[in-house]
């Protein structure tokens, strides 16, 4: 079973003051924009393809084995990604990618915050992911998408925006992730600095020698 650690905060306009200069990933293709909740969650992968993957000359494996047996490790992940994707959703719980700027007048908002480390076949992409995703409501004024968490942390903006803030390691096993990722316990400008800080201490697990990688195929628009 592939594993997935998640941490859940709740979030004001503040949370989000301390995030790093982003540029949104307007180029996503029509096949990369999800519609529903589901296609925006990674998959667990069967052993065989894992095998076929990463290590192909494995032995000894049996009925009982599982993708962590194959001892994957960071190294093999040799292609790197990190995006910023906005979706509207809607009311019947549907998403609608946004692509530039949008009224955002009594609506609910789900941004998310991605660093893939993988391996590619195809079009398909197999490794970790660490996610920060945003969910939110918005009661009146525009979300300019370029200079997004900018606008919800601005003190003008504060009382417009209410919502929740969570962030998901997948396909990463290691001892030291739990240590790592205590919930702040005070919603404000310094708990959006230590979770973007967790983001980069998970990213230095990859490749620590206890770490094992039980890959999922990733999401393509998350």
């Amino acid at each position: 079973m592939n594993t997935m650690h998640k941490f859940h905060a709740g979030a004001g306009a503040l949370l989000l003051a301390s995030a790093p200069a982003l540029t949104w990933a307007a180029g996503a293709s029509a096949a990369q924009q999800c519609t529903t909740q589901a296609a925006l969650q990674n998959k667990s992968i069967k052993v065989e393809e894992a095998k076929a993957l990463f290590v192909p000359k494995a032995q000894n494996l049996t009925a009982t084995s599982t993708t962590k047996d194959l001892l994957i490790n960071g190294d093999q992940l040799n292609e790197f990604e990190a995006t910023l994707t906005t979706y509207e959703v809607k009311a019947d719980g549907t998403l609608t990618v946004l692509t530039n700027s949008a009224s955002a007048e009594d609506k609910d908002f789900l941004t998310i915050y991605s660093f893939k480390q993988y391996r590619s076949d195809g079009n398909n992409k197999y490794g970790i992911s660490i996610r920060l995703d945003i969910n939110y409501h918005s009661s009146s004024g525009a979300i300019s998408l370029a200079n997004l968490f900018g606008f919800l942390s601005a003190s003008g903006n504060a009382s417009k925006f209410k919502g929740n803030l969570s962030l998901s390691a997948h396909g990463l096993v290691n001892p030291k992730i739990a240590a790592l990722l205590p919930v702040p316990a005070k919603l404000d400008d310094s708990a959006a600095a230590q979770y973007f800080s967790y983001m980069g201490a998970l990213k230095g697990l990859i490749t620590d020698k206890d770490t094992t990688i039980d890959p999922v195929l990733l999401s393509p628009c998350a």
